[in-house]
């Protein structure tokens, strides 16, 4: 397996309409980050995701897990997503804050 070792991108997930449909993705990587999630939902490791995704770093699928931790960890998470079945979560490595606004499912 050839490690990709690459900058962490700022921010860190892409979603837009000219990037696979506006699907969240690894910036940079035309990778669909729950590509990442499903892989993982499926039992497979995070080495196997990465074999499968080459273009993405080990150090940014950590870091899109990390995100992913901080969303649900949040106080309020729980309620936003019953609420409105959505939440958003905008972080930049190196901005150690994060924010909701309940818009998007998927930004993690």
């Amino acid at each position: 397996m050839q490690q990709n070792d690459y900058p962490l991108p700022d921010p860190l997930v892409t979603v837009s309409p000219d990037w696979l449909g506006g699907e969240p993705c690894f910036t940079g990587r035309r990778v669909p980050v729950k590509a990442l999630f499903d892989c993982l939902k499926a039992d497979h490791s995070l080495d196997e995701f990465l074999e499968a995704y080459p273009s993405v770093s080990r150090a940014h699928a950590v870091a899109v897990i990390d995100l992913a931790t901080r969303a649900v960890a949040m106080p309020d998470a729980a309620e936003r997503f019953h609420s409105s079945r959505s939440i958003h979560i905008m972080w930049s490595p190196g901005s150690g804050s994060n924010s909701t606004n309940g818009t998007n499912p998927t930004a993690a």
